[in-house]
């Protein structure tokens, strides 16, 4: 049998659990999108029956462990194909690889997991064949040196506007100082955990205005940026903890008023001698960044950064940061609705009695702040509040509308019952590794929208609460259980009587 859809543009099911035979009857002649992201049993019988659509234009695989040489075959019939994302995985060489990239020369954007058969030789074929290529990504590609990015530059790519480069763990090749500045067109650029000495080239990119070095921990200096911080829109050096502050000031000097993105998460920073001319700036991290050295925190944010347009705040991990110090800060940053204060020792409960301090705030972490006691937190547009692991008694708030708790680890909190009770709007819940009472089963069941929780490692009541709970929860979508507390026969009868919640999103843990 044949199912016809003609009028069928755009097929989204990312994550689904499906497999390739349901799709074997399926026929869309206008179809243009499909999108199987991270739906992992799908693969190149699927890809084999859209391939019929001559108006395909994006397909998105990423995530999709069954595609192989064959389904590569497949997508190089899709001439018209301008965004691909593809899970490569062992699966893929250059054979199938190489046929896509000599046929679907419209491409644009291109976005390359798990790339572990491919070889260089496969990548400069991609270089010459997509010449219009705008966006790259490739994820865990073991054989990135200075020579291919030279080869690749040198073949073609001159579109290309970002480049992403991410592995999972430091790789072995390193860089000694990439070319992309021979990339003309290069605006933004992106890499994650890659061994990078040298980064001159890099400060050569004469319209590069995004550039993020994340968990590049071989990157001693970054003053060659200094050449084109006046065009940064974003700087993020996150994790690259070897850069010597010296060198970063010279950056940081040179700054505009079109920063808006400065994330130095667990970068070392010292005091200011000079004012930063990023009037703009929406997004500041600094987590870890003073945590072992003496900075004036008045200073540096009173007087020499000006904070009054900052909405997202992250300070998590500057033990030395106390109470009168934070209130400077958040005095000059009236605009924060995201606020990151974990593992900040120092903080007392008085801290977030101050309305005019907290009143555009939205997100509230404060976990492993293990002197707060007895907090009210005053802000009345708070929808997040993440306190895990504190040494909270009791906590209240003046917003009535929390989306998102999480008091995982918190096991002093004596009034999680009237908290949830208060919030009955609430998403997400993450209680773990906490004891749940039955005040706060009889809370949770009120909570008619919620559609995660977490009870991975608690200590909860028995099976018939928890069913009796569930079969109030019609929009529950994902529980966490210990495997040790409940019997799994009658877990899995019982999820899948559920509407949404089935045995698919049952996770239980150890």
């Amino acid at each position: 049998m044949k199912f016809f859809v003609p009028s069928l543009r755009h097929i989204n099911l990312e994550t689904f659990w499906l497999y390739d035979h349901c799709f074997e009857c399926l026929d869309c002649p206008l179809l243009e999108t499909v999108n199987f992201r991270d739906s992992l049993q799908v693969g190149d019988v699927a890809i084999g029956r859209f391939a019929r659509s001559p108006h395909m234009k994006q397909l998105i695989m990423r995530g999709c462990n069954r595609v192989t040489d064959d389904g590569c075959l497949d997508i190089a019939k899709m001439t018209n194909l301008k965004h691909l994302e593809l899970k490569l995985g062992n699966g893929i060489t250059d054979v199938g690889f190489c046929s896509i990239v000599r046929a679907c020369t419209n491409l644009t954007v291109l976005h390359l997991t798990q790339v572990y058969a491919l070889t260089n030789r496969g990548m400069c074929k991609m270089a010459k064949k997509l010449q219009q290529l705008t966006t790259l990504y490739v994820h865990d590609y073991p054989h990135w040196d200075d020579d291919l990015v030279l080869d690749m530059s040198d073949l073609g790519l001159h579109m290309l506007e970002y480049i992403s480069i991410s592995n999972k763990k430091q790789p072995r090749r390193q860089f000694d100082d990439p070319e992309f500045n021979l990339f003309p067109s290069l605006k933004h650029i992106h890499l994650r955990k890659c061994c990078i000495l040298n980064i001159s080239n890099i400060g050569k990119c004469k319209y590069l205005s995004n550039v993020e070095l994340q968990w590049c921990t071989k990157t001693t200096s970054v003053e060659p940026l200094s050449q084109i911080a006046h065009q940064l829109v974003n700087l993020d050096l996150t994790e690259c903890k070897n850069i010597e502050p010296t060198t970063l000031l010279p950056v940081l000097y040179n700054v505009s008023d079109i920063l808006e993105n400065l994330i130095l998460w667990k970068c070392k920073v010292i005091n200011l001698e000079h004012h930063l001319q990023c009037e703009n700036l929406r997004i500041l991290s600094l987590g870890y960044s003073f945590k072992k050295m003496a900075v004036n925190f008045i200073d540096f944010f009173g007087r020499k950064m000006s904070c009054t347009n900052i909405v997202d705040l992250d300070l998590e991990g500057n033990v030395n940061i106390s109470n009168e110090s934070l209130t400077i800060i958040l005095h000059k940053s009236p605009s924060v609705r995201k606020l990151n204060l974990e593992e900040l020792q120092r903080l007392r409960d008085d801290i977030f009695s101050h309305e005019f301090l907290l009143e555009n705030l939205e997100v509230l972490r404060i976990s492993k702040c293990t002197n707060l006691r007895n907090p009210n937190i005053c802000a009345r547009k708070l929808t997040s509040i993440y306190a895990s692991y504190t040494r909270i008694e009791t906590i209240s708030f003046t917003s009535s509308s929390l989306e998102v708790i999480d008091f995982s680890g918190s096991r002093y909190l004596e009034n999680l019952g009237t908290i949830i009770a208060e919030n009955n709007n609430v998403y997400n819940l993450w209680l773990q590794d906490i004891e749940i009472s039955p005040d706060a089963i009889d809370a949770i069941r009120t909570c008619s929208n919620v559609e995660m929780i977490s009870f991975k490692k608690s200590k909860v009541v028995g099976e018939a609460d928890i069913f009796q709970m569930i079969n109030c929860l019609g929009n529950l979508r994902k529980l966490y259980l210990n495997a040790t507390t409940f019997d799994q026969d009658i877990v899995w009868e019982q999820f899948d009587q559920h509407p949404k919640l089935n045995a698919h999103y049952y996770k239980r843990t150890q």
